[in-house]
């Protein structure tokens, strides 16, 4: 059964129905559904796994709780990885995550951050993108059109997350 989502929704990058009550936290829609089937909050290790294959419904009657390795052979199943994908995948976790590997990377970090000039030039590195970063923020805010447009936009948001009419300006436009 399809439920009403209280709030505002919107799909997220992934594809997901989104939506937020007042101030709340974004929430995905098929778990609050769930959870609203349930009757108890789910746990996060817990994934809801669409049966219709269709990421923005939040029908309950196309859901179901799985855990994450049930929902593995769900999607993987009859999937089998190569010889040679095998070797290799083993050959990389050999390397990046024997006890000797990653004590010879926190050495090598160790060694590093001991020197100054790395020191230094990390510091500098990090001064030089928040300078940049900061640079390109005050230009554009220097820019009286882009900051009633931003100003708008904020006054807009505002009112909207509260119910209320959209602002109008001295002229009385919206």
């Amino acid at each position: 059964m399809i439920r009403p989502l209280p709030g505002s929704t919107w799909l997220d990058g992934e594809g997901y129905t989104l939506f937020r009550v007042g101030r709340q936290r974004p929430m995905r829609a098929h778990r609050w559904a769930m959870e609203q089937k349930l009757g108890r909050p789910l746990e996060r290790t817990e994934i809801v796994h669409h049966l219709c294959g269709d990421k923005p419904c939040w029908d309950d009657d196309h859901l179901e709780v799985l855990s994450p390795a049930a929902h593995n052979r769900t999607h993987h199943v009859g999937r089998v990885a190569s010889p040679v994908a095998r070797a290799r995948m083993a050959e990389s976790h050999r390397r990046w995550w024997t006890p000797q590997a990653r004590a010879a990377r926190s050495d090598m970090i160790r060694r590093l951050w001991r020197t100054q000039e790395y020191r230094q030039k990390v510091v500098a590195e990090r001064k030089g993108r928040a300078a940049k970063i900061s640079a390109q923020v005050i230009s554009l805010w220097k820019d009286p059109a882009y900051r009633a447009q931003q100003i708008a936009s904020r006054r807009a948001s505002w009112h909207k997350s509260r119910g209320l009419p959209p602002p109008t300006n001295k002229s009385g436009q919206q």
